[in-house]
């Protein structure tokens, strides 16, 4: 059976999309993409990069990052780690989630003005999907027994890889991670997750059309949500004055 693709051209229609998506609305989490056509696949598993660049490049950043910060996470707290690269850019095999449709919305209607592509954002029921895959119908701490055996193979690229998904709470070790409401899929899988079998069990696509883009961000604005109120620094306070005001200053 397909994933199940409905259409939004407001945040009203958004929210009845995703109450009609889900039994229990408040079960799911929201991805929010500037293309449409973009696949639920994390950084680590793109470019043609292997279980051992993954491996690479996150002992490369562990080694390195204790002369950068005083807050490291503790050597054997592989989740946190993988948490913490994932968050300042490096691909791994998490892939971004929020508790806030509107957040999702925010980062769905990110992209140009003139982009001419349709956006979309992605619904995913994470109760069904984690019992999908073998585990309590439960949300998870990244930093729990049950995500340590999806963790550890990014970091042991000979260990075995267990296959799968499986879906976890972010540790709110950022600013940014308590703004945005963040959580994350790991993925011990090179499938995007809409391949998954049974993915339309716990997962719906809505489109937003390229030509109401403009109208979901003026949406948004008006409640508060923005660049600068999800990513709370003096370099997004900046961003969004500048565009605030790009013509009349």
């Amino acid at each position: 059976m397909a994933i199940r693709i409905s259409e939004a051209r407001s945040l009203a229609e958004l929210i009845e999309a995703v109450q009609s998506a889900e039994d229990h609305p408040m079960s799911g989490w929201y991805r929010g993409v500037t293309d449409a056509r973009h696949s639920l696949l994390p950084g680590a598993f793109r470019g043609g990069r292997t279980r051992k660049d993954e491996s690479s490049l996150l002992h490369y950043f562990r080694a390195a990052a204790p002369s950068r910060t005083a807050q490291t996470p503790g050597s054997t707290d592989l989740g946190l780690w993988l948490s913490l690269a994932q968050h300042w850019g490096l691909p791994t095999r998490l892939l971004d989630w929020s508790n806030a449709l509107a957040v999702a919305a925010h980062f769905a209607t990110s992209g140009p003005v003139d982009s001419g592509w349709d956006a979309a954002i992605w619904v995913l029921n994470t109760f069904r999907m984690n019992e999908h895959f073998g585990h309590e119908p439960l949300r998870y701490g990244i930093q729990s027994a049950t995500a340590k055996h999806v963790v550890e193979p990014a970091f042991y690229y000979q260990s075995e890889e267990p296959g799968g998904y499986l879906g976890v709470m972010a540790v709110e070790h950022d600013p940014r991670v308590h703004a945005q409401q963040g959580a994350f899929t790991i993925h011990s899988s090179r499938e995007p997750l809409e391949n998954a079998e049974r993915a339309e069990e716990w997962l719906h696509q809505i489109v937003i059309p390229a030509n109401a883009l403009n109208k979901v961000r003026l949406e948004l604005r008006v409640l508060g949500v923005s660049r600068a109120s999800l990513f709370p620094d003096l370099g997004s306070l900046a961003v969004q004055i500048r565009g605030d005001h790009e013509g009349i200053l």
